[in-house]
């Protein structure tokens, strides 16, 4: 099932102190609705999936040096064929998500979709 990990920075660049609660705040209160939208975008032909299916994690660099955006989000999921044809329309849609109905922002964050192979145990 998809992976999400969603990465903050502070200060350096990145976000101020306040911003950066504020918005780890901002996704903990949104999570179940952040996981129906990624459902939603992330569900082919190949597979439906449900706000179940998905997993979050937030990570911060508080240092403020390991990341090139203040806000990233990494997307790992299985390569269906179909995921892979929509794959930017799909990434622009997040990004888009996230600007708009989570932070209300004008920055974008940067959405990396990452599709590959997987193996579970």
């Amino acid at each position: 099932m998809p992976k999400i990990n969603i990465f903050l920075q502070e200060e350096t660049d990145g976000l101020s102190s306040a911003k950066f609660r504020d918005i780890i705040l901002i996704i903990y209160q949104n999570m179940e609705k952040i996981k129906k939208h990624l459902a939603k975008k992330l569900s082919c032909t190949e597979m439906n999936l449900s706000a179940t299916d998905i997993s979050i994690r937030v990570l911060t660099d508080e240092a403020g040096n390991g990341m090139l955006k203040p806000v990233e989000v990494d997307i790992i999921a299985y390569n269906f064929p179909s995921r892979v044809a929509r794959k930017d329309e799909i990434s622009l849609e997040i990004s888009k998500y996230f600007q708009e109905e989570i932070f209300h922002s004008e920055r974008k964050p940067d959405v990396m979709l990452i599709l590959s192979e997987l193996g579970t145990s």
